[in-house]
């Protein structure tokens, strides 16, 4: 078996510049690298999604997929890559994955490597860059293997890109459905797919959407069901969503939230979980979806429902549904709906990413009708892409902003979502619009959200942006995009200049804002004239020549402070406890 090491991965680190991702100039940031790796993959095979992350060193891993031969591996299908980059933007190392598979997520493991999640079809094989290589077989329906990625995998790489643990989740059939003899899938009702992978302590936990049934080893999880046509005459499986405490050998040990409608043995409307996204922090899970109808909520072995009824209108009332649970407190944790209403019977409503912004739960996505964070926000043509920042104590909605796109006539186009981060004061959220019926796409959709002015701005793109990621420190981004007709992978990353989203923007010598979280009163360095807004832009206070602020009257969250003195102007980030 051939070795991929070290020094051939080094040897394909310069393979031909590409244009910068981003048109013209943008406030706070800079073009540091453009990269691109040609000829990897043919236009109609081209996978709309690369994961990325970065972890504390600043090195970063993206993912690829290429369905013709690339450093010196013959593809089976529509094969994947994994890749480490260092911090001098060269690649150091590169892991294929042969066979049909899409990686969908990453998370750094602190050591310079890296875990990776996602898809798989068939038999796969992962190689790691010492010549060791581990196979997994994925679905299979009355005794064949499904065309559809319907399985999921977990693998960890150390930081030299050895392949140290590698498990899968094959889903199965509802065995009560199964007895029924009116239970017909077809190829790709029945799947797992994990795009989220988090950490609490030394606890790994994967984020699941799936239909069928999972199992884990100390439990299981089931997808609700319907009768499609009354009378027990054919069942059918509807979505759900889950997330699962992974053991040593990154196998499910058990699923501890599980969100699924109800099973029906008459007709009903379509009631099902349509998408779900998840993040940790502190340990605490903080989970959003999008369902329909009466959603229950198993989590540490106990439930509740939440229900959405079908509008009178016609469509759909999707429920938004925001999740706190507290994984050391159970009975602290928390769950809240809000209402979005559509008319339209094209579903086109998602809840997709998850992360913090500072002390801001930021979640993002794409809606149809009215946003549910916002029922005053309407889409604009068929659908927008849109970004909400959430208080995580509350779960209330601090803000929230929508695109304001017009993709042309509603009945034939759309907008979708791909991939957001944060990065120092900005939030980046990238998408597409595209026809509703080939999925061809028309126009890449690209947007910063300053959270020291509250502005929301269309960015001029040369490509279409599948995968983002930011450091920590906020002082690098990164970008992995294509441009149309998709065949090559480009990587781009910027420098930027702001701070954390907590730190403050200020010129020399300019007033000091303090204490910073607070809870009472603001104190100034100086006598000045400030105005305290909330993240969307809205004044909450103001005073003129004074060196206290009474805050106390405030709902906790992140506000924007723009004070005036005698020494200077500043903009500061101001945290609410």
């Amino acid at each position: 078996m051939k070795k991929y090491l070290l020094s051939l991965a080094m040897a394909f680190a310069t393979i031909g510049m590409a244009n910068a991702q981003y048109s013209g100039t943008l406030d706070g940031i800079s073009l540091k690298s453009d990269s691109g790796m040609g000829g990897l993959i043919t236009a109609e095979n081209y996978v709309r999604h690369h994961a990325a992350t970065y972890d504390a060193e600043g090195n970063s891993f993206v993912s690829a997929a290429f369905d013709t031969e690339s450093f010196d591996v013959q593809p089976i299908g529509v094969s994947a890559l994994v890749m480490k980059i260092n911090q001098l933007n060269l690649r150091t190392w590169v892991a294929p994955i042969v066979g049909a598979a899409t990686v969908k997520t990453f998370l750094s493991d602190g050591n310079g490597g890296v875990y990776a999640a996602g898809v798989f079809a068939d038999e796969v094989e992962f190689r790691g860059t010492d010549g060791e290589s581990k196979t997994i077989v994925g679905y299979m329906e009355e005794g064949a293997y499904t065309t559809s990625q319907a399985a999921s995998f977990i693998a960890h790489y150390d930081a030299d890109g050895k392949l140290l643990a590698l498990n899968k989740v094959v889903p199965e059939h509802d065995s009560s459905l199964d007895n029924t003899f009116m239970y017909y899938p077809n190829d790709g009702d029945i799947y797992c797919t994990i795009d989220k992978l988090m950490k609490d302590g030394d606890k790994l936990y994967a984020k699941f959407d799936y239909c069928g049934k999972v199992t884990a080893a100390e439990n299981t999880a089931t997808s609700g069901s319907m009768d499609m046509e009354g009378g027990g005459f054919y069942f059918q499986a509807m979505k759900a969503a889950g997330v699962a405490e992974l053991d040593e050998n990154l196998g499910f040990k058990k699923v501890i939230v599980n969100m699924y409608t109800n099973r029906f043995t008459e007709l009903y409307n379509l009631q099902q979980v349509f998408s779900s996204t998840a993040t940790m922090k502190d340990g605490h899970l903080y989970m959003g979806a999008i369902g329909n109808g009466d959603v229950n909520v198993a989590a540490f072995d106990s439930g509740m429902t939440l229900s959405h009824e079908m509008s009178e209108a016609g469509g759909f009332n999707f429920g938004y549904i925001l999740a706190d649970f507290d994984l050391n407190n159970p009975i602290k944790s928390q769950i809240k709906s809000k209402i979005g209403v559509s008319a339209d019977d094209f579903i086109a409503t998602s809840m997709k990413d998850m992360y913090f912004a500072g002390d801001l739960l930021i979640v993002s996505g794409n809606f149809q009708g009215s946003l549910g964070f916002d029922n005053s926000i309407e889409a604009t043509g068929s659908s927008d892409i849109y970004t909400a920042a959430i208080n995580p104590t509350d779960l209330s909605v601090i803000m929230a902003k929508a695109s304001g796109y017009d993709e042309g006539d509603k009945t034939k186009y759309e907008e979708i979502y791909t991939a957001g981060t944060v990065c120092g004061t900005k939030l980046f959220i990238n998408g597409y619009a595209a026809d509703k019926s080939d999925h061809s796409l028309t126009a890449p959709l690209c947007y910063i959200y300053d959270m020291t002015t509250g502005t929301l701005s269309k960015v001029a793109s040369d490509g279409y942006i599948f995968g983002t990621a930011a450091t920590a420190a906020g002082d690098k981004l990164l970008n992995v995009w294509s441009a149309d007709p998709f065949t090559a992978t480009n990587i781009t990353t910027y420098t930027v200049s702001s701070g954390g989203v907590s730190d403050a923007i200020t010129g020399k010598g300019a007033v000091t804002v303090y204490p910073n979280p607070v809870a009472d009163y603001l104190h100034f360095s100086e006598t000045c004239d400030v105005e305290l807004t909330s993240l969307s832009g809205a004044k909450v206070a103001a005073a003129k020549g004074v060196s206290t602020l009474s805050v106390s009257g405030l709902p906790a969250g992140v506000y924007v402070a723009k004070v005036a003195a005698a020494s200077g102007i500043a903009t500061v980030k101001v945290v609410k406890k």
